[in-house]
């Protein structure tokens, strides 16, 4: 099954790079194929070459071979959509060309989220990432459950650093525009301002998907602004552009490896994994972890958590029901669609350290997410729907011009649950509302006609005024 499994992938992957060649990157797809790739390597090293046995222990072959048959399926999937839908993308032209500014309201949302994101970092446990990454989750957990409330400073800090989000996406276009060489060297540096923020706020949750988000936004942004003006890439480029992607992953390596250390402190189950006989792994031993941890959580979860019974919808489209206006929250108490629905809360899975036998991995990849909410047979049918969407919002991109932010809107989203397939954890909770408004106000503040004298707009308001605008 796994050498099954590695060459539908592989052959979907240069398919990808066949039709599309670097516009393949813009595909959500083309990432999801990188990382499973990957995950089924950091498998047979853990199974084959360092024959981890306490790892292995916990797999269950016949789950194994189900999680295989859902990422072949979604593969085969990918590769039929590419062949079938949407040609001639390799010769076109991104049709999306937001409008190029960067003045005094943009340049002051960049140094505010950038200030709140030092803020932050200071007031959460410091470089200590295994402590922040434990309140995080402990946050998190009581948030959803209604246990506690953000304040109002804390919320409105959150919803600030929510920006960050179109600011990457918006900044990474702004980088490979034709015309960012003509701006002065201050606007240029202060573009970047955004990504260290972000590197930043991942740093404080602790987690590596935030780390991969900050980038992948930003490229995603970068490529849009490069295909605007380029069809296709000439060798040179190209070979800039992959040697950067390789930099990128050995420091994200060096980064898992570092955070592992770090969380083992927090462990109680005393599990480890041997690298001291492999010295040319040890530097890749976080990430072989962190690609492979969801096999045990598959099998585990297959057999303890699951429901019984199918509920469509109950996590695949839980962050729907969160969504909830601004602020009303704070004053109201809790107010959302699955408040005024009465939808019962569905809690993150969470393995304790002494259950299971000392597992404690808490992911177990977005297929076992679709089980639990459609079962086996209509899981197949909701990963088809979601494999059709994917390419056309891609094909969107070529086909359809637009300066609006909110364009993109899904499809960043489609692309984050792509890239993030190999967890089960990020479906939960309201991220989905915070992105939302953040791209909608600063679409309108990108796309206002006139600046907004907002001393002026308090003074004298003029719904009128604010529809022209």
């Amino acid at each position: 099954m796994i050498t099954v499994t590695l060459i539908v992938l592989v052959v979907t992957l240069s398919v990808l790079w066949w039709k599309y060649r670097l516009k393949s990157f813009l595909h959500p797809a083309t990432l999801f194929h990188i990382i499973w790739i990957l995950s089924v390597l950091s498998h047979v090293i853990r199974s084959y070459v360092i024959v981890d046995q306490q790892y292995l222990n916990y797999i269950d072959t016949i789950y194994f071979n189900e999680l295989m048959t859902y990422v072949i399926f979604t593969s085969l999937c990918v590769l039929f959509t590419v062949l079938f839908i949407g040609k001639g993308i390799k010769n076109k032209f991104t049709l999306w060309s937001p409008k190029i500014v960067v003045n005094d309201t943009i340049i002051l949302l960049i140094l505010t989220v950038f200030a709140i994101s030092l803020y932050r970092l200071f007031t959460s446990g410091g470089l200590d990432v295994a402590a922040m990454r434990h309140n995080v989750l402990e946050t998190s957990t009581q948030l959803r459950t209604g246990v506690t409330q953000l304040g109002p400073l804390a919320f409105v800090f959150n919803l600030i650093v929510f920006f960050n989000n179109p600011l990457l996406l918006y900044t990474g276009f702004l980088v490979s525009s034709t015309t960012f060489t003509s701006v002065r060297k201050k606007t240029r540096i202060i573009v970047y301002i955004p990504l260290l923020s972000g590197v930043i706020n991942a740093f404080i949750t602790g987690g590596r998907a935030a780390f991969i988000y900050v980038f992948v936004t930003f490229f995603i942004g970068y490529c849009l602004g490069f295909f605007r003006h380029n069809k296709v890439l000439n060798y040179e480029k190209t070979f800039k552009i992959v040697s950067r992607l390789l930099v990128f992953f050995i420091i994200f390596s060096s980064y898992s490896t570092f955070v592992m250390e770090q969380r083992k402190l927090y462990s109680s189950s005393g599990y480890q994994n041997e690298y001291s006989n492999f010295v040319f792994l040890k530097p890749f031993s976080g990430i072989i972890k962190y690609l492979s941890a969801h096999y045990p959580g598959y099998s585990l979860d297959r057999k303890f958590v699951v429901s019984k019974v199918p509920e469509p919808g109950k996590i695949t489209l839980q962050g729907l029901t969160y969504f909830k206006v601004p602020f009303v929250s704070q004053i109201l108490g809790e107010f959302s669609i699955r408040s005024l629905l009465d939808i019962p809360v569905t809690l993150l899975p969470y393995r304790p350290d002494n259950l299971y036998g000392g597992w404690s991995g808490t992911t177990s990849t977005v297929f076992i997410n679709i089980y639990d909410d459609y079962g086996y047979t209509w899981s197949f049918f909701i990963i088809l729907l979601f494999v059709l969407a994917s390419q056309f919002f891609f094909i969107r991109m070529f086909r359809i011009p637009s300066k609006r932010i909110m364009f993109l809107f899904p499809h960043i989203v489609i692309y984050y649950l792509w890239y993030n397939s190999i967890f089960s954890h990020h479906l939960y909770g309201n991220w989905l509302t915070n992105w939302f408004l953040s791209y909608l106000f600063f679409d309108f503040m990108l796309n206002a006609k006139k600046r907004i004298n907002y001393a002026k707009a308090v003074k004298s308001f003029d719904p009128n005024q604010i529809i022209r605008l």
